[in-house]
């Protein structure tokens, strides 16, 4: 990909993840909004059943890898992030390495998380219907810990005691790049899989250390969207990422894949012909 475009496409990419972030801190306003993407969705969706039902739509491209993500990102909050130790891209072996971590005295809210992006044109000459799937490889590390005894919280009060979460979760996310700002397809189950939501209590003994607790992050997660509308010469772009969401008082978390046989990867994203769907009444 040309620098200037990859330039154009970050900043774009950037202006999703603040507006993402942004989200959880807003109320009713963003109702509205929701409730039309949702509705949108949902007519994008039909439309692709009732195409293929029809046979309005040939029966599509042959199966799609997109072996290599033409980018490996990091964010903390909505913005970039600085977390990465090294990344390396290569068909069918891309990978990166990285160290992310919440660590404060007081009251902490954080959450971090590394993409992979995939892109893909629709050049087959008509709309295509597509199913998408992609994996991603954990071989990694995960603690949290909470100091113990009596400590004061403006929140909470004398007796606060130090606590500690950490939940991490795979996602797949498809972004319609022929719509701008770029939007998403109605939301789908497959898209996003818990890997862990593990915590920690300090306790109340006053001279103790604290408690906490790690874990090693091991396996494949499989994403999936299926029925996937693209028009005829637009462009889709598909994220596979790992989020890690920390929140606490008193105490840490960290997700640790930087040493040299540990790494986050994510060999391919998939796009595949569905099965024609029955028709609907």
């Amino acid at each position: 990909m040309p620098e200037a475009g990859l330039s154009d496409m970050k900043d774009t990419l950037f202006s999703i993840k603040r507006e993402k972030q942004a989200r959880n801190a807003r109320g009713p306003e963003i109702f509205d909004a929701a409730s039309k993407a949702f509705r949108n969705g949902v007519a994008g969706r039909l439309k692709a059943r009732d195409l293929l039902a029809a046979g309005v739509i040939p029966a599509g491209p042959a199966p799609v890898t997109l072996d290599s993500p033409f980018l490996i990102w990091a964010f903390r909050n909505g913005g970039p992030a600085n977390i990465h130790s090294d990344t390396h891209i290569e068909p069918l072996n891309s990978w990166a390495r990285f160290m992310s971590q919440w660590k404060q005295g007081g009251s902490f809210l954080g959450h971090d998380e590394v993409d992979f992006f995939f892109l893909w044109q629709n050049d087959t000459g008509s709309d295509a219907v597509v199913d998408v799937e992609s994996q991603l490889m954990l071989a990694g590390r995960s603690s949290v810990f909470a100091d113990s005894g009596l400590v004061w919280s403006p929140f909470w009060g004398q007796g606060t005691i130090g606590n500690s979460r950490l939940r991490i979760e795979s996602e797949l996310t498809l972004l319609e790049w022929w719509n701008q700002p770029p939007t998403q397809p109605l939301q789908q189950p497959g898209q996003q899989h818990e890997v862990v939501d593990m915590s920690a209590d300090g306790g109340w003994i006053l001279l103790g250390s604290g408690n906490g607790d790690s874990l090693w992050l091991s396996g494949s997660h499989h994403g999936h969207y299926d029925m996937f509308l693209v028009p005829a010469g637009a462009v889709a772009e598909f994220e596979v990422s790992l989020n890690m969401y920390y929140s606490g008082f008193k105490g840490e978390g960290s997700v640790d894949f930087q040493t040299a046989n540990e790494s986050l990867s994510c060999p391919y994203v998939q796009l595949t012909v569905p099965t024609l769907p029955l028709g609907r009444t």
